[in-house]
């Protein structure tokens, strides 16, 4: 590493000697593993690589699709084309010995496998006795793995569209895509799709011939570009008083009131002001491996010495590779350094050592970055000579249905000419389709930035994707934004009020307050830890969680408080050996299991509910006890055991506040053919229904349809309001949905890949439309409060499959728009009121919402064709049809009758009835008939 800090005198300033340090180690780790640097992007061709993927083509008769083989290293193995209730044909594959062995399907691609290439593989798959599909990418003549291995776990015997991700390492023409399970099992697939990722200039910026490849490197468009790792955003802001280049730079001030607070609630409650602070390029950088490279930035302080680790982080390797400690002071420094890529994927990181303890430290400035693929240039020179960003009109990317909603686009020129053009935008809607492109007239002086406003014109509901693109000689910087438009919920006085929260909470108020405009007014939140409060007897600590409580709270949300785990270290003397044997995690050690005297618990618990009582409105008892490792495991404890604790724990709670809503249950709806619905029932025979007031259930659909999941949530009502279970005829005993989701990112980042503990469905918009009709569902049986399940402290290093309503930056995804929607028009206590079946091809669930009615539609099955049914209204109110994000549809026919016709066609469609009786809805949707024209 050769090293050199100048000033801008050129002034040799030899920085102190430090001890380097990695960059945030275990963030690193994790960042490299999932998506470091987070960002839109990566958007999928519309090239389908593979050939047949549909499984329809069978020239020969041979009953085995045509361009598809079998492969295994076992006996017993076959494949045949099946039909489908549609009439279509799917791809059985089998594997029946009882010997291990992976069995495998294959097929040849289109087109050459390019190097160093990402590509994502889309299927249709349910299986038996499968756990998880393997895909590989291979050299069709050496028949090699040329690239990395994606696993799509969770394989269920109902019909899921599932995504991976594969990145080559190699070329290979022709090149093979592979599906390949363990045997024995059965599995079946269809619709196949193989599309190479498309590199924009966000997330893997082009491997153009430039003097600099960092983009907005003198941070003369602000934040462009920039993020910090950690972080939900760009942590700091732009000086425009003093730069090395231009006007501005980039200042973090380490200072309580500018330091974002961290807030997390697991495993120790923490609200504090961040120290941790990596600042980073935005995207992938692509080098050429073996090449030399150079970078160089400028730095300042406001006065004291402060150490600043430099260092490039790459892409295959677990920490920065490359790096330096230099000493930052008084005076604008320019510090360089050099490296040889191990890989040809790379981030730059600069990272301030932490404050003092009092977080009151020096400002730090950054200016003038290069990364270069030489010597940096003496002066500061930009990526292009024309840059472009984006940022919402009024402050924040979600706004209220009928209000303006405006992006704009500031242009900077570092030209020493003019800049006569014109910036093309596109804006693509909720449902992929483009709403607009057009070119915006841009004139900017030499050294100066110019803006220009883009209102999305008559825009409806939804969220919005808006890319704004420049053509130059150079190349076409382009950035991409999210925005939405959103029906806002009602609110009222009672913060209570809606079925609907965050599980998790946000590390970020702004999140929070955006929740409130969808519906989403509680959070849940495990802060009340008695390991973390109480370490040794009698010397609890509720600091932490008193500062998290008051957040919450004072943003006006209904807390619901998990306790979750029953014991602290001193409160049991199991031994190491014990932990182990039982599979509990060793770092969670003691905490998992029982205490000595369970009363200590109880009394724990007395403690916090009258310390919180009036802040926090429920209390849930334990993280998913018997069913996990981590939690009471059932390995070594009794349903008895777990129900004693249960109801010792929730009259100490009730005896602290009356008023207290308690919740209890193994937080599990177990899938088709595991989990452990037997167990539930035991507890509920044990008498849990008698002193919960609500049972939790934890509902991960993965893949799985919200119609399966539909009946499982259905099977696990009728059982908990059995009367042989202490439930009583004729009243629905209370169900929380404590937490829920389904995932997935139509901007990927180049590693944001699928979590397996989550999975994820094959694009925002399929999440988006599963969410919201698993909503209906669990409401119409039993459910009244559902959590959408978000994870923090993982989506600050992954964009990508861990929080289902924002990007990383707070842009939201497609899912709040539904959610959002669905909010609004059930209101704060929708009661439902049944399922119909229209027409024989749709399914309506009813619900009474006080002043209105409404009934949620969607096609039977799921994934079938677009419909229309014909509803016509017995008297004079017109009912309102609306779309899956609110927005109206549905229009009179031309021959002047009163009867409506319903398309249904693009997921959930709404039926609402304002001032109606839901009986009046009823006989309206019993009474729907399909057109005379429809073929059905």
């Amino acid at each position: 590493m050769a090293r050199q800090a100048q000033s801008m005198t050129a002034r040799e300033v030899p920085p102190p000697p430090w001890p380097p340090r990695p960059i945030a180690m275990a963030l690193l780790v994790v960042a490299c593993a999932f998506g470091a640097a987070p960002g839109h992007a990566q958007i999928p061709s519309a090239v389908n690589l593979v050939r047949n993927g549909s499984m329809e083509r069978d020239v020969d008769g041979d009953k085995r699709p045509d361009l598809w083989d079998l492969r295994s290293d076992a006996g017993g193995s076959g494949m045949l084309l099946e039909e489908t209730p549609d009439g279509g044909h799917c791809l059985a594959v089998w594997h029946r010995e009882e010997q291990p062995g992976y069995t495998a399907v294959v097929t040849t691609v289109t087109r050459p496998l390019q190097a160093m290439a990402w590509y994502r593989v889309t299927l249709l798959a349910r299986g038996a006795d499968v756990t998880q599909l393997r895909i590989q990418l291979l050299d069709g003549r050496t028949g090699l793995v040329c690239g990395t291995t994606a696993l799509i776990p969770n394989i269920t015997p109902d019909w899921g569209r599932r995504a991976a991700y594969v990145r080559t390492t190699d070329a290979a023409s022709p090149g093979m895509l592979s599906i390949a399970f363990e045997g024995p099992g059965e599995l079946r697939l269809d619709d196949v799709s193989l599309e190479e990722l498309q590199p924009s200039d966000h997330n893997i910026w082009p491997a153009e011939d430039r003097p600099n490849l960092v983009y907005n490197g003198s941070f003369e468009l602000g934040g462009a570009g920039w993020a910090t790792l950690g972080y939900g955003g760009l942590v700091g802001d732009i000086d425009r008083s003093t730069a090395v280049h231009g006007q501005a730079s980039y200042r973090l001030r380490w200072s309580a009131d500018a330091l974002p607070m961290v807030v997390s609630d697991y495993p120790r409650p923490t609200v504090a002001p961040a120290t941790d602070l990596q600042l980073a390029t935005l995207g992938w950088l692509r080098l050429q491996p073996g090449k030399p490279y150079s970078y160089s930035l400028y730095l300042k302080t406001d006065g004291a010495q402060l150490p600043v680790q430099i260092g490039m982080v790459f892409l295959d390797q677990s920490v920065a590779r490359s790096g330096e400690v230099v000493m930052a002071g008084p005076t604008w420094c320019r510090y360089r350094g050099t490296l040889t890529p191990p890989s040809d994927l790379a981030f730059l990181v600069a990272q301030p050592s932490a404050p003092p303890p009092d977080h009151a430290g020096p400002t730090l400035w950054v200016d003038s970055v290069v990364v270069a693929p030489a010597d940096p240039p003496e002066r500061y020179v930009s990526r292009y000579p024309v840059e472009l960003a984006l940022s919402p009109v009024g402050g924040a990317w979600i706004g209220p249905a009928g209000q303006p909603l405006a992006v704009r686009v500031d242009v900077f020129n570092y030209d020493d000419a003019p800049f006569a053009g014109s910036v093309h935008v596109r804006t693509i809607d909720y449902f992929g389709d483009l709403v607009d492109q057009r070119d915006l007239p841009a004139d900017v002086p030499p050294g100066a930035m110019g803006s220009v406003n883009y209102e999305l014109q008559g825009t409806p509901n939804g969220v919005f994707r808006v890319s704004a693109s420049v053509k130059l000689a150079e190349g076409e910087p382009t950035q991409l934004a999210r925005v939405a438009r959103v029906p806002a919920y009602p609110m009222t006085a009672d913060s209570a009020a809606s079925p609907f929260g965050v599980s998790r909470g946000y590390p970020y108020p702004e999140r929070i307050q955006a929740g409130r405009m969808a519906g989403l007014l509680s959070s849940r939140t495990l802060a009340l830890n008695w390991a973390q409060i109480e370490p040794e007897p009698g010397q609890a600590d509720f600091s932490g969680a008193d500062r998290l409580v008051d957040l919450l709270a004072g943003l006006g949300q209904d807390i619901l408080a998990c306790v979750p785990f029953p014991s602290a270290p001193w409160a049991n003397q199991a031994t190491e050996e014990q932990i182990r044997s039982a599979g509990v995690p060793l770092e969670l050690g003691r905490q998992s299991l029982l205490p000595d005297d369970p009363g200590a618990f109880a009394a724990f618990l007395h403690t916090a509910a009258g310390r919180y009582a009036g802040r926090i409105r429920a209390w849930e008892v334990l993280q998913e006890p018997l069913v996990s490792s981590y939690c009471l495991p059932g390995t070594l404890y009794r349903p008895e055991q777990y129900v004693n604790l249960a109801r010792s724990a929730t009259a100490a709670c009730r005896e602290a506040d009356p008023g207290a809503v308690l919740v209890a249950g193994l937080g599990t709806l177990p899938r088709p053919g595991r989990g452990a619905l037997p167990l539930y029932r035991e507890v509920l025979a044990l008498g849990l229904g008698a002193f919960a007031d609500a049972l939790n259930v934890h509902a991960y659909p993965r893949d799985m349809s919200p119609e399966n999941l539909a009946r499982l949530f259905s099977d696990f009502s009728a059982m908990a309001n059995s009367p042989a279970l202490g439930g009583e005829r004729g009243v629905q005993r209370p169900i929380w949905v404590t937490e829920f989701g389904y995932y997935a990112d139509d901007d990927p980042g180049p590693l944001a890949l699928p979590l397996p503990l989550l999975g994820s469905v094959a694009s925002e918009r399929e999440a988006a439309s599963f969410t919201v009709q698993a909503m209906v569902a669990m409401l119409s049986q039993g459910a009244t409060r559902v959590y959408l399940q978000a994870f923090p402290e993982w989506a600050n290093l992954s964009a990508s499959f861990t929080d289902p309503l924002f990007e990383w930056d707070g842009q939201p995804r497609k899912t709040f728009a539904a959610v959002a929607a669905l909010a609004s028009l059930l209101g704060p206590h929708p009661r439902p009121a049944g399922r119909e079946v229209v027409a024989g091809v749709v399914q309506a669930y009813l619900f009474d919402c006080g002043d209105s009615a409404v009934a949620a539609i969607w096609p039977i099955p799921l994934h079938a064709p677009a419909r229309r049914v014909v509803i016509t209204p017995p008297g004079p109110v017109v009912p309102r049809i609306l779309d899956e994000v609110g927005n109206e549809i549905g229009r009179p026919p031309a021959d002047g009758s009163n009867a409506i016709a319903v398309p249904i066609d693009r997921g959930q469609t709404y039926v609402m009835l304002a001032g109606g009786d839901v009986e009046d809805l009823r006989v309206m949707l019993r009474a729907a008939a399909l057109p005379p024209s429809s073929p059905d």
